[in-house]
C-alpha cells in the first residue's frame, strides 16, 4: 500500500496542468546598445596602417623588395626598386597610400 500511494504521489507530479494567470510570474530582461558613439574615446576611432599594411601598399605601387626604413609622425619610409632603380617610399599612416616617390 505505502509503494501504490509513493508511486501515485510521483506520476501526479509529473502530469501537466493549467495554471491560471497570476499564479506564475517569470522575469527576463534584455539589452542591446547600438553605435555607442558617445562612450568611445575619440583616439579609438582614428585608423592607422601598420608596417606591414603600408609595404602592401609600395608592392601593389608596382614596388619591389620593400625594406623599412625610418618612421615618421605621418609616414612609413621605405627603400624599394622599381625598373632597376632604387627608391625612397612614403606611404601615409593614416590612410596607408602612397604619398611620394624618392629616387635613391
Amino acid at each position: 500500500m505505502v509503494r501504490h500511494a509513493i508511486i501515485s504521489g510521483f506520476i501526479l507530479c509529473f502530469l501537466p496542468c493549467a495554471s491560471l494567470a497570476g499564479q506564475t510570474s517569470a522575469n527576463f530582461s534584455v539589452g542591446i546598445t547600438i553605435g555607442g558613439g558617445a562612450s568611445r574615446s575619440p583616439q579609438s576611432s582614428v585608423k592607422t596602417y601598420t608596417w606591414g599594411a603600408a609595404a602592401v601598399s609600395v608592392q601593389n605601387a608596382g614596388f619591389d623588395n620593400p625594406q623599412r626604413l625610418k618612421k615618421s609622425d605621418t609616414y612609413y619610409w621605405f627603400t624599394a626598386e622599381r625598373d632597376g632603380g632604387s627608391f625612397r617610399v612614403a606611404v601615409s599612416i593614416a590612410s596607408g597610400a602612397v604619398v611620394q616617390v624618392i629616387p635613391a
